[in-house]
């Protein structure tokens, strides 16, 4: 009994010593699993903050996209705008550009019309300058030539021509400037303006007047004849003249 039982003692320590052993074993893997574990805990921790970071990260993508997309729809609003203004501005550009066209052709026109215009009074201009020259030979040949005019009236009472006609001499003077009339006898020297009056046959008298412009040369001489069995009649108002002037030199 003493030997069994010694035998038993001995079997059950040796038992006790692998169950120690494996305990032993298995609190080094549960060490080595605790370790395990926090490192895993710790890794997944350092996970759980990227992840964190990851979010807050992602968070602040997120409103800064927001905030791009606000951005991006303000510009491109104002891209719409621009556009728009461009539009406007290009509108405006061909109106402006149209009545650019417009008033260079009215200046063109005007150009065109000046340089006429200039044509025109260049040529009236020595128009002008001719005239005026031949006015003032006019007027150098007017104060060189001779002045002749005259005027006369019969004398108060009849004048009458007999069997044969008179030669009327017009002895009262009015005016004879360049002495170029006689009123001895009858005679001028110029063209003449003559004046007549004849006795109706009712016993009134009856007027008559003529003129003429006569080419003379030098010494010619111009006188009234009254023709045989007329006459003629003033008194103090001189109705009948005789007058003449010179009106220019050929």
């Amino acid at each position: 009994m003493v030997v069994e039982q010694r035998i038993t003692l001995k079997s059950t320590q040796d038992e006790l010593k692998i169950i120690e052993a494996e305990n032993a074993a298995m609190k080094e893997r549960l060490v080595t699993s605790e370790t395990k574990v926090g490192a895993l805990e710790r890794v997944n921790e350092a996970q759980e903050e990227k992840l964190a970071n990851v979010k807050a990260e992602n968070a602040a993508q997120q409103a800064e996209l927001a905030v791009v997309k606000t951005r991006l729809s303000a510009s491109e609003a104002e891209v719409v705008n621009m556009k728009m203004e461009t539009a406007a501005l290009s509108a405006d550009l061909r109106s402006v550009a149209d009545r650019l066209a417009s008033t260079e052709t009215d200046m063109e026109q005007l150009k065109m019309e000046n340089a006429a215009q200039e044509a025109v009074l260049t040529a009236v201009k020595t128009r002008l300058v001719a005239v005026e020259t031949e006015v003032e030979d006019l007027e150098k040949a007017i104060r060189a030539a001779p002045k002749v005019a005259f005027s006369a009236a019969l004398n108060e009472g009849y004048t009458e021509a007999g069997a044969t006609s008179l030669n009327v001499v017009f002895g009262r003077v009015i005016t004879n400037f360049g002495q170029a009339y006689s009123s001895v006898s009858g005679f001028f020297t110029a063209p003449l303006v003559l004046g007549l009056s004849e006795h109706d046959s009712d016993g009134y008298f009856s007027y008559l007047s003529s003129g003429v412009t006569l080419e003379l040369e030098v010494g010619d001489v111009i006188n009234l004849v009254l023709p045989a069995g007329k006459r003629l009649y003033d008194d103090g108002w001189k109705y009948s003249t005789f007058s003449g002037f010179l009106l220019f030199p050929l």
